[in-house]
């Protein structure tokens, strides 16, 4: 049995959470968007009840009924009057859900980082099929502004409904795990997948690479909060050597995979006021990155400019208004609506982005079901070949 607490959070709204230390959202939300509120699982511990905050009852009941269950919902919708903090025991937590697989799908699609040291690449093509999958079976309970016409153009859609017609079983992604056998073990796991893999996979081959929806035009929910984070034990750090400061940019300020992954894909040099700056291309190299530099104690940019892709980096030259040396370089795409974050809290993201995908990317490869959620078929793929059929 879990506890569910039911926390009224305004005259008309209540949070649902497994904690009753955590009324407010997970510290690293995989959000989504739904009719009558926001729903949050833990992508840190998926393991966890995902958290909801209800706006709307009335919308909301048949999410609230099939996930939480009628409890929750009965709870809700005639127990509100008695009190603002209403406990509700549940016998079956929905971790594994395909609601809860959807948020953690477009989490993975947003924060997972560049390939560098540690770090696979994923197919970014498949893990979308995946996710077109799963929004076509809660499409119901989506809010329109996270909706299937938000994450895929009318080609894409086509595919994935095609797919998803032929296999119905790859929505819930029950299909899509590898099995570990009886002996265990990385060697004794099976590689071949199931045909509904097969036909995830044909269609992301279809996700044309001229996809009307691009990555960095799709909507981030977890842009419209500010994110509960705990300040990082030491601040954003840049390293000098030979006249060169090396940092990583941050990944808050521009498209995701725009940028390289590594601690050092941010490096600059100044010299005299002039500075020059080169960044690592990322596994999805963007348009229109920018450079902004700030001296020690200035509030505001004392150098700014464009950056140009040349290869495998983005170079740009600014010259500095200040007269103290610049001490931080920030990278930054003019359309991402999310205000920057504190250089700590920068650095506490990154860092817990880079945890999450090195306990995927160890559950994925040994075939382990992390929090009861079986991995993602792009997770599957980057650390596991596939047997041809």
């Amino acid at each position: 049995m879990t506890t569910l607490i039911l926390h009224r959070s305004g005259p008309d709204s209540w949070v649902v959470t497994s904690d009753p230390n955590q009324l407010t959202m997970p510290e690293m939300p995989a959000m989504l968007s739904l009719r009558g509120g926001l729903f949050a699982a833990d992508a840190r511990r998926p393991d966890l009840v995902p958290w909801a905050d209800i706006d709307n009852v009335e919308a909301a009941a048949d999410w609230i009924l099939v996930f939480y269950g009628s409890e929750v919902l009965a709870a809700l919708e005639t127990e509100a009057a008695v009190g603002d903090h209403i406990a509700v025991e549940i016998t079956d937590p929905p971790t594994n859900h395909p609601l809860a697989r959807l948020a953690l799908a477009r989490w993975l699609h947003r924060w997972w980082p560049s390939a560098h040291a540690g770090v696979a690449r994923l197919d970014q093509r498949l893990l979308r099929a995946e996710i077109g999958a799963l929004t076509w079976a809660m499409q119901d309970w989506l809010d329109e502004a996270d909706g299937p016409e938000a994450w895929l153009g009318t080609h894409e859609w086509a595919a994935v409904e095609t797919a998803v017609a032929q296999a119905p079983g790859f929505a819930s992604g029950a299909e899509l795990a590898l099995e570990p056998t009886a002996s265990g073990g990385t060697a004794g796991r099976r590689t071949s997948f199931t045909a509904s893999l097969h036909l995830l996979i044909d269609a992301a081959d279809d996700l044309a690479p001229d996809s009307p929806v691009a990555t960095a035009d799709l909507p981030w929910p977890e842009e419209l909060i500010e994110p509960a984070l705990v300040p990082s034990e030491q601040d954003d750090y840049a390293l000098t050597a030979g006249g060169t400061t090396t940092a990583a940019p941050d990944w808050w300020l521009v498209p995701p995979r725009s940028v390289g992954g590594g601690e050092d894909a941010l490096r600059w040099t100044e010299d005299a006021g002039d500075l020059t700056v080169e960044v690592t291309v990322g596994d999805e190299p963007a348009d229109g990155l920018r450079l902004r530099a700030y001296a020690e104690g200035d509030d505001f940019p004392v150098a700014a400019g464009p950056l140009v892709r040349e290869g495998a980096v983005y170079r740009g030259r600014a010259r500095s208004t200040a007269v103290e040396p610049i001490d931080l370089v920030e990278v930054y795409h003019p359309d991402q609506v999310r205000p920057p974050v504190p250089s700590g809290m920068a650095e506490s993201w990154r860092r817990g982005v880079r945890g999450i995908v090195n306990l995927r990317t160890h559950a994925a490869a040994t075939g382990q079901a992390l929090g009861g959620i079986w991995p993602f078929a792009a997770e599957i793929l980057a650390t596991t070949p596939l047997t041809p059929q």
